[in-house]
């Protein structure tokens, strides 16, 4: 078996999410959001365009984290170490360096007994400064929003509202099925909208001569049976982490006497376990 899922299809969805590149170079900042069930591809479909589409860009990544303890802003705060490692020098502008105690508290924050508590707009201040000073478009993904605090959504708004022509492509990635978890964040998009700064896509499932070809990557000739394609797109309802799972799984069975079923539930308990997105 290969070591990692291939990549099928979605050429609907890297030409969106093309035009969202296309519009933040000629028009600026903007926001795109993707949502899919658990399994359904969001991560990899944004791994990839920004492997194969965004070379004119510093791509940066975050992402919420499953964790009540988690500190605010956790997904900004993680891409914006990601650029001051890239781009140290940015903490050297006289324009940033103004900013510098506020970016300090951004990037780690006090605990409520070491300080007295920032105002939110002067850390937003501080922020759009830097993103702002990096002279570079920009393309930032946030991943998992709905374990995002609401001081993330509070923050794309301020960027939507305040960055204005600063080429910052934010794609935020969520879970259809915790989507209330975003909902004070969808309540901003009809306005964003408006002002083509915002646009969704719903992520589908693949069809089934898209698991057929996904199943011909993964299955090395000498093992394969033709019935395979029709199984795991009866099993995996054309969800690609759990077609992915029933390819290995059906091909491991006979082997190991268990059931294919048996095999995905260990399997899915183990990237849970690794908290891997897909």
């Amino acid at each position: 078996m290969t070591a990692s899922p291939p990549f099928v299809n979605r050429h609907r969805e890297l030409r969106f999410l093309d035009q969202q590149l296309d519009k933040t170079q000629r028009h600026g900042t903007r926001l795109a959001l993707i949502s899919g069930l658990s399994g359904m591809g969001k991560t990899a479909l944004v791994q990839r365009f920004i492997q194969t589409a965004a070379p004119g860009f510093t791509c940066l990544q975050g992402r919420g984290w499953d964790n009540q303890a988690a500190a605010p802003f956790q997904p900004v705060r993680e891409a914006v170490r990601q650029l001051l490692e890239q781009r140290p020098e940015l903490r050297q502008l006289p324009e940033v360096q103004a900013f510098g105690g506020y970016l300090a508290v951004l990037l780690d924050p006090p605990t409520e007994s070491q300080a007295d508590p920032v105002p939110i707009d002067l850390l937003f201040r501080a922020l759009a400064q830097l993103l702002r000073s990096a002279d570079h478009p920009l393309c930032i993904f946030l991943n998992d929003l709905q374990w995002a605090d609401e001081g993330t959504f509070e923050w794309l708004d301020f960027a939507l509202s305040q960055l204005g022509n600063t080429p910052i492509l934010w794609l935020g990635a969520y879970r259809r099925e915790d989507k209330e978890a975003l909902a004070s964040l969808l309540e901003r998009g009809e306005r964003w909208t408006r002002d083509d700064r915002w646009a969704e896509l719903e992520l589908g499932p693949l069809g089934e001569k898209e698991i057929e070809t996904l199943c011909r990557q993964l299955v090395p000739e000498q093992e394969w049976r033709d019935e395979i394609p029709r199984h795991v797109w009866e099993k995996s309802e054309g969800l690609p982490l759990f077609a992915v799972e029933e390819v290995r799984a059906y091909s491991e069975a006979p082997v190991s006497g268990k059931s294919s079923q048996d095999l995905i539930a260990r399997r899915l308990k183990n990237s849970l376990n690794r908290t891997v997105s897909f």
